[in-house]
């Protein structure tokens, strides 16, 4: 039985680098593959993939590189185009796109749109959706835009536009709208309600709540603690 998983790991390996070849149990097209198909519907399991250009259904490989999976796809490090349903990356993933549920140890991406999970961190130039991370947070670097729900559970949420529920350590944006809950609390421009031990915006349209609260654009109280306010129109 050992003998004939390493034989079938060889034949895997050989089919796998070489270029768009491999082994399909069904038609040309459907059904179980193992090896480098370049079109496949159906389960495909590969090593590491080579002028991939659209996999329906499972692609298991080791290393991805598919111009678009549609389904299921699980892999150990993906530089994949576009990836939609799930994308489950055991290490890092630096992708185009991705679309559905998405989780990684680290991610990096142009667009993320739905739920994601960075076990050290998420970023993007574009986020749309729910977004959770657990060590750096959104802070690889700077964050486009973040549309939704975004959680840095020990330090940083950090984007250049940011409209929905931020929670991190320290949540930091040019201009903010919505809420914003963490240690320290920074926006250029906020809209909403800040929640914090150190809310600063220079221009705040909104409430703030902290130990201590900074409001530039306010004509008297600039700085206050516990409360702070400004819900006059620009």
């Amino acid at each position: 039985m050992r003998y004939l998983a390493s034989v079938f790991l060889i034949i895997l390996s050989v089919i796998s680098q070489s270029q768009n070849r491999y082994l399909s149990i069904g038609n040309k097209q459907n059904g179980i593959c193992f090896g480098n198909s370049e079109l496949y519907n159906g389960l495909r399991i590969n090593f590491l993939d080579k002028n991939t250009d659209l996999i329906n259904g499972m692609n298991i490989s080791v290393i991805s590189k598919s111009n678009v999976t549609n389904g299921v796809k699980f892999s150990l490090q993906s530089y994949s185009q576009k990836t939609n349903g799930i994308n489950f990356v055991i290490w890092g993933l630096d992708e185009t796109e991705s679309n559905g549920f998405t989780f990684a140890t680290a991610m990096v991406a142009e667009e993320l749109n739905g739920l994601g999970i960075g076990l050290i961190s998420a970023t993007a130039k574009k986020m749309n959706g729910v977004f959770f991370t657990g060590i750096i947070g959104t802070m690889t670097a700077p964050v486009n835009q973040i549309t939704g729900i975004a959680v840095g559970l020990i330090f940083n949420v950090q984007s250049k536009k940011f409209n929905g529920l931020a929670i991190g350590g320290t949540n930091d944006a040019e201009i903010s709208k919505g809420l914003l809950i963490g240690v320290f609390n920074f926006s250029k421009k906020h809209y909403g309600i800040q929640i914090g031990l150190n809310n600063n915006s220079e221009e705040l349209h909104g409430l703030q709540i902290g130990l201590w609260n900074t409001a530039m654009n306010n004509s008297f109280f600039k700085r206050m603690p516990l409360i702070n306010f400004n819900f006059k129109r620009k």
